[in-house]
């Protein structure tokens, strides 16, 4: 038997070079774990033993990475015995299964919890060919490990009824003493994994609730910020303070035109500048994006009242927009509401409602209900509240 201790610092891929008869390696306690994590051409450290027959590196800090680095290749048909116990390996090495004459294998005290399909096969197929030892490892008896906990009740390997896994509780048990009542404990898990699906189920449910409710509440809130996040990514800048591009944006319903159009030339004649859908809107783009542009770039905006207009959805959509504008930017009193088709207050949009109190209101009467209420008042009240800043 040849034994050396060689510091790991110092360790150099050829110090084997001249041992091609060695049979007996005891390598514990030297750190090569570490030594094999810096120095990646530690993998023909072993390749000159083509005659080792017994393999010992327990105590070496190695994980299953290093191990993995550890050519073997050589000793698949002499290697009769590896330890590597009290190591830090979480998976069974895959070599494992390469060599023909292994009769004994230590891998206890590391940090195997459970066992994968594959490392379940390499301990198949080592049954009848080799002993191998996995005492002191921390294995789960939990739900997450059923399958590894039922391959262990029924594979024929016999060393795993004396060892102890840890339960979700933390309570220490003998694979022995769980095998007796795993067909109870399979169903706990069953019943576990419904309630928490149920759990987890009612609980999207309820976030998705509330999620839509406070969607359909504040709905315009999310959509006045979506447009706003939308115009930034196309590189939109909002006018600061007092440079806006019009004095007013007119909101109207279609079927008013006549009316709007010789509003809007009383307006542009008395030199305010007007901003309408059919002539300001940018062509290809999406109607919610230009009111939201128009109302930026407004410093007023008019809302023609009609019978008409109250039963729009874009004309509550403008207002929705409006409120939310002005709320932000603290311009409550840009709105001014003309109220047309002998229209009551309690006849306006809840929206509107909402800050009515800010709104300017502004009555146009028809020439036979009110004669003492002429044309010429009703501008000269609409102008002067355009040259209201």
């Amino acid at each position: 038997m040849f034994q050396k201790i060689v510091p790991c610092n110092m360790i150099n891929e050829y110090i084997f070079q001249n041992f091609s008869k060695l049979e007996f390696l005891i390598a514990t306690h030297s750190d090569l774990g570490t030594a094999f994590r810096n120095n990646n051409r530690l993998n023909i450290l072993l390749k000159p033993l083509k005659n080792l027959k017994h393999l010992d590196i327990s105590h070496n800090n190695f994980r299953i990475a290093d191990i993995a680095n550890l050519n073997l290749q050589n000793q698949y048909n002499v290697l009769q015995s590896f330890n590597g116990s009290n190591n830090g390996f979480n998976q069974v090495p895959s070599f494992f299964r390469h060599f023909r004459n292994l009769s004994f294998i230590d891998i206890s005290y590391n940090n195997f919890s459970t066992f994968n399909r594959d490392e379940r096969d390499i301990i198949d197929s080592l049954i009848g060919k080799a002993k191998v030892v996995l005492v002191g490892n921390p294995f789960k008896c939990s739900c997450s490990n059923l399958d590894f906990l039922k391959w262990a009740k029924q594979t024929k390997a016999s060393y795993f009824g004396h060892l102890y896994c840890q339960l979700e509780s933390g309570e220490n048990t003998t694979f022995s003493d769980l095998f007796e009542y795993l067909d109870r404990f399979e169903n706990r898990c069953h019943d576990k994994i419904w309630l928490i699906f149920s759990l987890s189920f009612t609980t999207l449910v309820v976030i998705l609730v509330v999620f839509v409710v406070i969607y359909l509440r504040y709905r315009s809130a999310f959509q006045y910020f979506y447009l706003r996040i939308k115009l930034r990514l196309k590189q939109y800048e909002e006018l600061d303070g007092d440079s806006y591009l019009y004095d007013v944006f007119i909101c109207y319903n279609h079927n008013d035109v006549p009316w709007v159009v010789n509003f809007n030339r009383r307006l542009t004649a008395a030199n305010f500048k007007t901003c309408l859908d059919a002539k300001d809107f940018i062509a290809g783009e999406a109607i919610a994006e230009n009111i939201l542009r128009a109302i930026d770039s407004s410093r007023k905006i008019i809302f023609i009242i009609t019978e008409h207009f109250l039963q729009s959805t874009w004309g509550n959509y403008e207002m929705e927009l409006t409120r939310m504008h002005a709320f932000q930017e603290g311009r409550e009193n840009m709105v001014i509401v003309i109220m047309k088709d002998d229209l009551s207050i309690h006849q306006m949009p809840k929206v509107l409602k909402r800050f009515w109190y800010k709104v300017t209101c502004i009555k146009w009467y028809d020439q036979g209900i009110q004669p003492f209420q002429t044309e010429e008042i009703f501008y000269e009240n609409v102008f002067s509240s355009l040259s209201i800043a």
